[in-house]
């Protein structure tokens, strides 16, 4: 693969050398590109930006703030949020305004920085989705072996980082500013120890080198692996009786798997014009000063850099818990209301009808609300996870009971006898002349 930043200087001395020799002495000053077409590029460009900005900004702060989110899956998508935003904070917009003006005003040591992060960012990318998917395939295809631990998860992200790094090291060797003295402009690109790029021999290697590693086998292995996941999921029949848990628990593992084969196809989608751009001007360079062709390598570069904004919006709209928490993180109440009631009925239409209806009989005399009871909704799938319900009177204080049961036990033990558990807790509170004050009394664990 070619590196970003150098396509784009060989694009921008091609093109404006030619421009130069075709036109007199007086295009001296010359825009790269036209002021009306510099304004829509520059539209495009910063609305891509602003919103994968935000979108990135907002997964962050929704993995961040909520634990029940820091999970081994998660600690991956939120390694390649990060490098989703360093590549649009650091790299997108500079090689924007070089493209657009044929000019690299920021100097030479952050020309080396920018074609660094380049082949970094990209690098990080792709090694994460990669880990990502190995850890699903383990999980789904080996679901008896050991775990990956969260510590694991760190490690190897460490291990993403370093070897991504060391892969990008040319960039800091071979970056290069040169002074344009005839269009009184500074171009950025490397220069090989045999050459500029597009005729030097070790330019190519590297990034056919680069477009092997970071494109062609990271897509060939996760295809398989996402084939054989689903297979497990999709097409293999368990024997006997499917408890309602375990459907739960498939489904759950279907729509993760949903989720990253979407963040795959856009990766790979979004990266396909950009490589083949570099495999044609290679084998053509001609092409380079054709007319137009500034055009379409800025239409493919958006394409590549889309992908940063494409992830954060994949994992917000495919991941209902992703969806919740951001909802919640931008207290958009509308949305708030419209995802908690949603998942409420759902999960207790049938379950607290009885529990309803118990309660009808036992508060007939009108009695006003006094007390809160809250039942803690779990955020795992898992339904036997230990934990305490908590009673608060009301004047504020919060009593925590039997935080030695299992939960599953102790408010579900049988989903079909539902009333029978309750009804004694709510002849209590009968007697006691207390209600409930919340809109409906729903003592179930609340799976997300």
């Amino acid at each position: 693969m070619m590196v970003v930043n150098e396509t784009i200087k060989k694009l921008a001395k091609k093109s404006t050398t030619s421009s130069t020799n075709n036109h007199d002495e007086n295009n001296h000053g010359e825009q790269y590109f036209s002021h009306d077409v510099q304004i829509i590029w520059s539209l495009i460009f910063g609305t891509m930006i602003t919103v994968g900005l935000l979108a990135n900004l907002l997964v962050l702060a929704t993995i961040g703030g909520h634990k029940s989110l820091h999970t081994v899956t998660n600690c991956f998508l939120l390694n390649l949020t990060v490098s989703d935003l360093v590549t649009l904070l650091f790299n997108a917009t500079f090689n924007f305004v070089f493209m657009i003006t044929g000019h690299w005003p920021f100097g030479h040591r952050y020309c080396v920085v920018n074609n660094f992060i380049t082949n970094l960012t990209i690098a990080i990318s792709v090694f994460t989705i990669m880990f990502t998917s190995k850890e699903r395939y383990n999980a789904i295809v080996y679901p008896l072996e050991k775990r990956m631990t969260k510590n694991r998860a760190l490690i190897n992200i460490l291990i993403i980082w370093i070897a991504s790094a060391i892969f990008a090291i040319p960039a800091l060797i071979f970056s290069r500013t040169l002074h344009d003295t005839s269009m009184q402009r500074t171009v950025c690109l490397m220069v090989w120890p045999d050459g500029y790029p597009g005729k030097s021999k070790l330019d190519f290697f590297y990034n056919l080198l680069f477009l092997v590693l970071t494109y062609l086998l990271p897509l060939m292995t996760m295809a398989i692996a996402y084939t054989l996941m689903a297979r497990v999921l999709w097409g293999s029949k368990q024997i006997g009786e499917t408890s309602q848990a375990q459907a739960s628990l498939v489904r759950s593992k279907q729509k993760v798997v949903r989720m990253l084969i979407c963040v795959v196809i856009v990766f790979a989608v979004c990266w396909l014009p950009y490589h083949v751009y570099f495999l044609t001007t290679y084998q053509w360079p001609e092409l380079t000063t054709a007319r137009g062709i500034q055009h379409i390598f800025l239409a493919i570069y958006w394409l590549a850099m889309f992908n940063s904004v494409l992830n954060p919006i994949i994992l917000l709209l495919m991941n209902k818990r992703f969806r919740r928490y951001s909802t919640k993180f931008l207290n958009f109440w509308p949305l708030n209301r419209a995802f908690n009631s949603d998942a409420a009925s759902s999960l207790t239409t049938n379950a607290a009808a009885p529990v309803a209806q118990q309660f009808n009989n036992n508060t007939s005399g009108g009695q006003r609300p006094s007390n809160l009871i809250m039942v803690v909704k779990s955020h795992s799938p898992n339904f036997n996870r230990t934990t305490s319900e908590l009673l608060g009177d009301g004047g504020g204080t919060v009593n925590h009971i039997s935080n030695e049961q299992n939960l599953s036990n102790k408010i579900l033990p049988n989903h079909h006898n539902f009333s029978s558990l309750s009804s004694p807790t709510l002849s209590n509170m009968a007697n006691n002349n207390t209600t409930v004050k919340n809109s409906f009394y729903s003592p179930l664990v609340v799976p997300d």
